[in-house]
């Protein structure tokens, strides 16, 4: 769950001597047994023969996409053979009767960057975050939302992101495509509001927001159990809400509309 894979390579023995993508299955995920792989974003991975994303794993809310096969390019089945999908945006998916159930589709999903500044898949610029406007936003099925249990070590809705910020955000901007909850597909949240201090992501930095504040400022700690996910009131990253956290949310609160 939650999780991003690009740049591994598949490749005959050493990987390390070989070209790259020189032989092999499943650039990124070659599965045995029964395994799932929800809200992910894999892309930029290489093989030599099927499946350079996945290979044999069962799929849902998630993205594959810009995967390279040395024999199959980037197809379908350089992308993923094998296992179960619903809710997932694959390139080179060949649509049918079922799709409608299933939500699959073959749309690019808009990755603000996926190979970065040096062009190279795999490395720290690579940027998989959805851009405003992608079809991934808002479509993804909101019910498959798994129980978390690493974040604050209780049972909850595994509802943050791979950047550790609040899961399901609803974009008024786009229809609302997605089963459930405004979920989208991938390993992260689009926020179509970034903005410090829209604690309730409106667009607005006003009241509401300010008693959403005020309940984590007298929680404190951001492993208290009763935090939201993330602890999106702790701007300063110090795993506390306290007042210089408040310092920064009056100069939002000053502005009151988001940029």
């Amino acid at each position: 769950m939650n999780c991003e894979l690009t740049g591994n390579k598949a490749g005959k023995g050493d990987t390390s001597t070989a070209p790259p993508g020189r032989d092999g299955i499943g650039g990124a995920i070659c599965a045995i047994g029964d395994n799932s792989i929800d809200n992910c974003t894999i892309a930029g991975n290489m093989a030599r023969g099927q499946g350079a994303g996945i290979y044999k794993a069962n799929l849902s809310n998630s993205i594959v996409f810009f995967n390279q096969s040395e024999s199959l390019g980037q197809s379908l089945d350089a992308q993923v053979v094998g296992g179960i999908a619903v809710y997932y945006d694959v390139q080179g998916w060949i649509p049918s009767i079922s799709d409608p159930i299933l939500q699959n589709s073959n749309v690019d999903p808009e990755f603000a960057d996926i190979l970065g500044p040096d062009g190279i898949p795999g490395t720290l610029d690579d940027n998989s975050r959805l851009t405003q406007g992608s079809p991934a936003i808002d479509s993804a099925n909101g019910t498959r939302l798994f129980a978390d249990l690493i974040h604050y070590g209780l049972l909850e809705f595994l509802n943050v992101d791979l950047d550790d910020r609040i899961r399901v955000v609803d974009d008024p901007n786009v229809p609302n495509a997605s089963f459930g909850p405004p979920l989208d597909r991938g390993a992260y949240e689009f926020w179509p509001f970034i903005c410090t201090g829209d604690l309730n992501v409106d667009g607005q930095v006003d009241d509401a927001d300010f008693a959403v504040f005020v309940a984590a400022y007298n929680l404190l700690d951001c492993t208290a159990l009763s935090m939201p996910a993330g602890c999106p009131a702790d701007f300063n990253h110090d795993s506390v809400v306290e007042d210089a956290d408040f310092v920064i949310f009056v100069g939002a609160y000053n502005e009151l509309i988001c940029p």
